[in-house]
């Protein structure tokens, strides 16, 4: 479903600024993608998105929407006009939330660029702990630069993984370089989650994570090894370093507290070739518990060379602030200044959409394709 909304504007006096879209439904953000490409994808305020599971074949989802999914460059995906999370857009899954392209098997589409991505707002929540492996709230293996994830709430969740930033080994050979993804994820929260890898995992790609929350970070048992944090390099079933690209995480003004992990509150596998450099700024840690007795970094970040992943042979200290002082850096906005405010939120019914002149031919040619695969309707 899509409505349309009419934006009254502030400082005490009433006019009229724009005529905008906005959606009830990620599939219908997707077919808009298509069908009438715009600059902004607006969900509705006070908008709940039951997202689906993967059908048979793996061409779809069914039983509910689908995951926000770009399908290509300079997207972007807010909650209201503002894109703040008071706006209250929530998706409800239990396989993901979000995900770029090719991030299923079987979809016979060329990789998709998804640089300048801006997701914004939304509230991520759900049960992915009884789907047995590969539940992954937030699966970014598309190639993309100029990335971010601002104002995002995850409560009252279990995933198996939450924030991954990786390659995809789903489409082999297709000319991915290793290094092509930059993402930060920022001004976000963490709270009353569990999981059974991984809240973050980061392998060959550079990722930031500022300003961001993490309270009450519990695990459940789903037969996998278990890191709160963990940066690698790529490690082949051999145990032989597959990869000369290094890994990027900078961590800055990040707040752990109640965090329960493995071994360390970040794991890291690094090598002689490949290395996983990290930057960590004004974090505070308290009240972390390790699960593993074998090797313990409490409050800080456990570095492996071993093949395998096993052993340590290092542990740096994470925390480097004495409270917790969280600012929202950004306000919602996107790098530039780029700002809206939600006005007064009055709405109308009007079939006006905002389109996008132009388009980039690889989106083109990668939407005709992905038009094929959309026989699942919700």
């Amino acid at each position: 479903m899509r409505l349309s909304f009419l934006l009254i504007a502030t400082a005490g006096s009433w006019s009229m600024a724009a005529i905008q879209d906005c959606f009830t439904s990620t599939l219908k953000i997707i077919e808009a993608q298509i069908e009438n490409p715009m600059s902004e994808y607006i969900v509705c305020p006070n908008t709940s998105i039951a997202v689906g599971v993967p059908n048979v074949d793996l061409t779809g989802f069914e039983k509910g929407d689908w995951p926000l999914l770009p399908l290509g460059p300079d997207v972007t995906f807010k909650c209201g006009l503002s894109g703040k999370s008071e706006n209250n857009c929530t998706l409800d899954g239990s396989f993901s939330h979000f995900l770029s392209l090719p991030s299923l098997p079987q979809l016979s589409i060329p990789i998709i660029n998804t640089d300048n991505l801006y997701v914004s707002g939304f509230t991520f929540t759900g049960d992915g702990s009884n789907k047995g492996e590969g539940t992954i709230s937030v699966a970014l293996n598309a190639p993309g630069i100029n990335q971010t994830f601002n104002d995002i709430i995850w409560k009252d969740v279990q995933f198996q993984t939450f924030f991954a930033v990786e390659e995809t080994t789903l489409v082999p050979d297709e000319g991915l370089l290793d290094l092509s993804i930059e993402v930060t994820l920022q001004n976000s929260k963490f709270r009353n989650i569990s999981y059974g890898s991984s809240v973050i995992v980061v392998t060959k790609q550079k990722v930031t994570v500022r300003n961001t929350l993490f309270d009450g970070v519990e695990t459940y048992d789903c037969g996998c090894v278990i890191n709160f944090i963990e940066a690698n390099t790529g490690v082949s079933q051999s145990g032989k370093w597959t990869s000369t690209s290094d890994t990027y995480i900078d961590l800055i003004d990040n707040c752990f507290q109640s965090v329960t992990s493995g071994s360390a509150l970040m794991w890291s596998i690094t090598n002689d070739t490949a290395k996983v450099i990290i930057n960590k700024e004004n974090n505070y840690v308290n009240d972390v518990t390790l699960l593993y007795d074998k090797h313990v970094c409490k409050k800080g970040i456990a570095i492996s060379t071993a093949a395998d992943g096993s052993g340590w042979e290092k542990c740096l200290k994470l925390a480097d602030a004495k409270t917790c002082s969280l600012t929202e850096a950004t306000k919602g906005s996107k790098s530039g200044g780029k700002s809206s405010h939600e006005g007064g939120n009055s709405y109308v019914k009007s079939g006006k959409t905002t389109s996008r002149k132009g388009s980039n031919s690889d989106k083109d040619n990668n939407i005709r394709m992905l038009r094929k695969q959309l026989s699942t309707r919700v």
